[in-house]
């Protein structure tokens, strides 16, 4: 056996207690928490929180080609391996690196640009949400995703995958299997470009990435590598506490409980995406005005809830079909209910919520409506951004306009947790859930497969704005009467609830609100 004689040193990583910097020896990085690094030194004090999790790096993060995180070997007579043949080799790459840097893809601590994908990629993202809304949507009950932070879980296995499985994501996700990297050139510019900057937005929002390995696999360190450098995803042993408290950390604690001690596997791989939101509406409703008043169903049952009200002029839409009203949040502008006009030169999106209520009472309405999304998202798109909306429905112009509204909208809650597995599988995933050696750039130590994949959704509605939680939304809406006649728009029965941006037609959460 072999001892170091120079200490291991972590160049450009300090200390967070002593200031040691670089760190000289083992340092100890908290996953728990975003950039927190102690020596060793000041691990042993305990100075920081007792109920984080710790990761004991003994060489120097991602500066060399082994991955520092490799679990023991898999134990003899465990019955993984003995029988299995050695997979074949991953494909081979341009590079030494699953992501070459001649890709463009920068690192975490790298300046990013921040500028919207293109609105291909946009349509893209949107049609597998409204698709997936689509099918979910079958019931008496409410539904809702936020299709990019499932779309970027995905595209983390999907960089790990080769072959049939491969091709199977990309026939989900709606991506040129040869052409995979600039599909997550696309998901990693998405995220940074819906990014607020926190020093002049009022919009809070937030993504975050993990992977949780079981202590009977070895990971491929190229490939988490990618999920550190690329994804901002740093691998960890599965651990049940650490993953709930990750899970609350970065949804505010409005989802606390992703996984039971049951989840936890010693043979798979869980890859987790987070989404946080927050914003409060441009005019919020007046609280005095909130009224308790009915909701129909899909059963066409009555629902107690308690009605906001708000009369003001706003961006709507109605045709024979279904009443359109966009609602806008407070950005890093003064706030208008009047569009702005996007600009070559604008960087930062412009957040706003849409409330589509079909006019007749139906579950069929509302799919029928998901349907024409899902089909040509590129309409939905064009409704959404203002340079030349039109409408969402029929396809007649002129779509969109300022308008005096009398607005009736339901406070409400949504705390949803949804099995999406068969859903995906039947939509043309299920090669990637049989084992096979698809995903040896992940790990070798046995053949894998996608086991399942779950949504947990909290979308909040109320007089201030919307929260949304690993997918978390608050809406906050505003009263301003006129004297003019209003046109009436009461919310009362099942109807879509969106979130978006302006810029780009990004849907950043759809939810089929069908109780209150």
């Amino acid at each position: 056996m072999t001892r170091r004689t120079t200490p291991v040193k972590h160049d450009g990583i300090c200390c967070d207690n002593c200031g040691m910097d670089p760190i000289l020896g083992h340092r100890y990085k908290c996953i728990n928490c975003e950039d927190y690094d102690l020596c060793h030194s000041c691990e042993e004090l305990e100075v920081h929180d007792h109920k984080h999790t710790f990761l004991k790096l003994r060489t120097e993060r991602l500066t060399r080609s082994d991955f520092p995180f490799i679990p023991a070997p898999v134990p003899a007579g465990s019955g993984i391996g003995g029988d299995i043949v050695p997979p074949p080799p991953p494909p081979t790459l341009p590079s030494s690196s699953l992501f070459p840097p001649k890709w463009g893809l920068p690192e975490p601590r790298q300046e990013r640009r921040y500028t919207a994908p293109p609105a291909s990629f946009i349509d893209t993202v949107n049609q597998f949400g409204f698709r997936l809304q689509h099918l979910i949507t079958t019931g008496n009950s409410s539904s809702g995703i936020a299709a990019s932070n499932i779309y970027r879980s995905l595209m983390m296995a999907a960089s790990g995958s080769q072959g049939k499985s491969r091709e199977a994501f990309g026939q989900v996700l709606n991506f040129d299997p040869n052409a995979l990297y600039d599909t997550v050139k696309d998901v990693v510019n998405l995220d940074d470009y819906c990014k607020p900057d926190s020093a002049n937005s009022s919009i809070e929002l937030a993504i975050a990435s993990s992977v949780w390995y079981g202590r009977e696999l070895i990971i491929e360190r190229e490939w988490a590598s990618t999920m550190d450098k690329i994804f901002d995803a740093i691998p960890g042993p599965q651990d049940y506490h650490a993953i709930n408290r990750w899970a609350s950390q970065n949804t505010r604690g409005k989802i606390n409980n992703v996984v039971s001690p049951q989840d936890i596997s010693p043979s798979d791989i869980k890859l987790m995406t987070a989404l946080y939101f927050k914003a409060k509406w441009s005019e919020p409703f007046e609280k005095y005005l909130t009224h308790p008043a009915a909701f129909y169903g899909f059963d066409n049952r009555r629902q107690n809830c308690n009605m906001m009200h708000r009369t003001d002029d706003l961006l709507y839409w109605e045709d024979s079909i279904a009443q359109i009203c966009v609602l806008p949040y407070q950005n890093n502008k003064p706030s208008t209910s009047i569009p702005i006009p996007s600009t070559p030169t604008a960087t930062s999106p412009t957040w706003k919520a849409a409330i589509i209520l079909p006019k007749n009472l139906g579950l069929p309405h509302l799919q029928a409506i998901l349907s024409h999304f899902s089909h040509s998202p590129s309409t939905l798109r064009t409704l959404l951004t203002p340079t030349s909306a039109t409408a969402p429905i029929t396809g007649t112009p002129p779509g969109l306009k300022s308008t005096l509204v009398h607005l009736s909208l339901p406070r409400f809650t949504l705390r949803l947790s949804q099995d999406l597995s068969e859903t995906l599988f039947d939509q043309g995933l299920r090669p990637a859930s049989k084992p096979s050696h698809d995903f040896s750039q992940i790990t070798r130590t046995a053949p894998v497969a996608i086991a399942g994949v779950k949504h947990d959704l909290f979308v909040e509605v109320n007089e201030e704005g919307t929260e949304i939680a690993a997918v978390s939304t608050t809406a906050v809406f505003g009263a301003m009467p006129r004297a003019k006649i209003p046109v009436e728009m009461k919310v009362e029965r099942p109807f879509l609830f969106l979130v978006f941006d302006e810029k780009s037609g990004l849907v950043v959460c759809v939810s089929v609100v069908g109780e209150v």
